[in-house]
């Protein structure tokens, strides 16, 4: 049932994309906005034809013009009606029924409704086709490296990044106004009463002559007047100036940083790239043989700025800029007494809280560490994809980060017990183990021990300190104990070819209930 839905979502997801957006990757996409566009040309051409009289007169014309706009109708109404159902694939639109509602009365989705309406309440003399001239604006789209740097994101932008300071120009050009009303109007009623019976005279003056538009012929005859008049020529151009300014320079400023975000795009995935394959060739060789996932578990400073050419300062700026990239703090060597090194480690993001893939696999592999401990991500995220599990890692959250905010805690039981209410990227967590992991599925927690601490793998399940015997464990965190007992074993087995110590609670308990392992 939950593969029907999602493939049945995928398909409405499609669909909106080809006729909702203008998006160069998608070949449909293309040719649905080439028809659409052809066909509101094709009518307000043949809608301005039809004003002249020798045409309008015409039987030939006047059929041609009707089958072509009661045709064009009809596909525009197939349109809409396939918008309507598959709108609810996207977030805005989610809820069945008010995601609809939202959608029908949405600017564009109006301006079709009168569309469609008016030729099918009063025929071809109803078409106002004209009115979708709005959808080809749409074509901007088309232009700049992707939708993000569009020409028309860019022009939004601009307008609501300084949406304040417009405001309150605005404000201040209408208080002006107004003021300039009530003094022109004191000035000069009295001597020309014929032409300021009322103050609305005085506010279209004004106006006029703020804006420089001639929308009332009128000059002033009193001395007062006339100076005013001059001022008013001269508040004429801070009015309009102003807020062509205010625009102008957001303008300019958000060219400029769309630039510099098409710098860090492009440097952060440089860098990611650079992730693709293991660093040893040794070590990629044997996971090609193998038949597994191989990519670089962290990647040196010093060796990027070298090898790729890019400075700190752009490596760090690209780091901030791309949620799947950080720099971490570790140590140069074993026997380094601080964190003397900086190195930069990749990670998939497609969650508030990190990474799911989903395999539809009844293993899960579960990391609440991957933020927190150098290479754990790394580790969990390459035994999920060599066991084709699911594969679940909290890449921002931990205890043991700087900022307050960040400081959550995926593996403390009490978070999930506690009864208080979670929201945010928590709560997607919970939603997203619960919904995936079934009663009877295989769960693998792993997290890390400690900083240094040997053997390299450590098999735990609920036992004391130095309890290795399995089966003396009181209180096992796993329902069959013997068929952990029988993977260990084939673990240490497995590992003693590569010279890999394996143990289980030999140097590190296992016993507080509180943690979510």
């Amino acid at each position: 049932m939950k593969k029907q839905e999602s493939s049945y979502h995928q398909i409405q997801s499609k669909l909106w994309v080809i006729l909702s957006t203008s998006s160069r990757k998608n070949p449909l996409s293309i040719l649905d906005d080439i028809i659409i566009w052809f066909l509101i040309l094709l009518n307000t051409t043949l809608l301005g034809l039809n004003s002249f009289p020798a045409l309008s007169e015409n039987e030939t014309f006047t059929l041609f013009y009707r089958y072509i706009t009661m045709g064009s109708i009809s596909v525009f109404f197939l349109e809409y009606i396939l918008r309507f159902w598959s709108c609810i694939s996207q977030s805005q639109y989610s809820h069945s029924l008010w995601g609809r509602v939202r959608f029908v009365f949405s600017f564009l989705s109006i301006i079709d409704i009168i569309v469609i309406f008016s030729v099918v309440l009063f025929g071809p003399q109803g078409n106002l086709v004209f009115l979708r001239l709005v959808r080809i604006s749409k074509a901007v789209e088309y232009f700049g490296h992707d939708d993000e740097f569009s020409p028309a994101l860019i022009l939004k932008r601009t307008f609501l990044n300084k949406k304040e300071e417009l405001f309150i120009t605005i404000l201040f050009s209408i208080g002006l106004m107004l003021l300039c009303t009530f003094i022109i109007f004191y000035f000069e009623g009295k001597v020309q009463p014929a032409k300021f019976d009322n103050i609305t005279p005085s506010i279209t003056w004004v106006f006029s002559v703020l804006t420089n538009t001639s929308l009332i012929e009128f000059t002033p005859i009193t001395t007062a007047g006339k100076i005013f008049h001059i001022l008013m020529r001269i508040l004429g151009v801070v009015i309009i100036g102003l807020p062509v300014g205010i625009i102008t320079g957001s303008f300019i400023s958000e060219i400029t940083e769309s630039r510099r975000q098409r710098i860090l795009r492009k440097n952060s995935t440089i860098l990611l790239d650079s992730f693709q394959h293991e660093q040893k060739v040794s070590i990629r060789r044997l996971m090609e043989t193998l038949g597994l996932d191989s990519e670089r578990k962290a990647l040196d400073l010093d060796v990027s700025m070298s090898r790729l050419s890019l400075s700190q300062d752009k490596i760090f700026e690209a780091a901030k800029f791309s949620p799947c990239l950080r720099v971490r703090a570790c140590k140069q060597n074993i026997d380094s007494p601080y964190e003397d090194n900086l190195v930069l480690e990749a990670f998939p993001v497609n969650t508030s809280f990190g990474s799911f893939i989903d395999r539809e696999s009844n293993i899960h592999v579960i990391s609440t560490q991957s933020v927190g401990d150098m290479a754990i991500g790394h580790f969990s995220r390459l035994v999920a994809s060599a066991a084709n599990a699911n594969y679940y890692s909290n890449e921002f959250f931990s205890s043991g980060n700087l900022v307050k905010e960040t400081q959550i805690n995926f593996a403390n039981n009490e978070l999930y017990n506690s009864g208080d209410p979670i929201s945010g990227p928590l709560l997607e967590w919970v939603n997203i183990l619960t919904e995936n992991i079934q009663k009877g599925d295989t769960v693998v927690y792993l997290g890390t021990a400690s900083a240094q601490r040997e053997p390299i793998f450590h098999l735990l399940c609920g036992g004391k300190k130095g309890q290795d015997n399995f089966a003396d464990i009181e209180e096992p965190t796993v329902d069959n104990i013997r068929l952990v007992q029988e993977f260990y074993s084939e673990l240490c087995v497995g590992m003693k070819e590569f010279d890999l110590p394996v143990t289980s609670h030999s140097d590190f308990g296992n016993t507080n209930k509180n943690h979510l392992s």
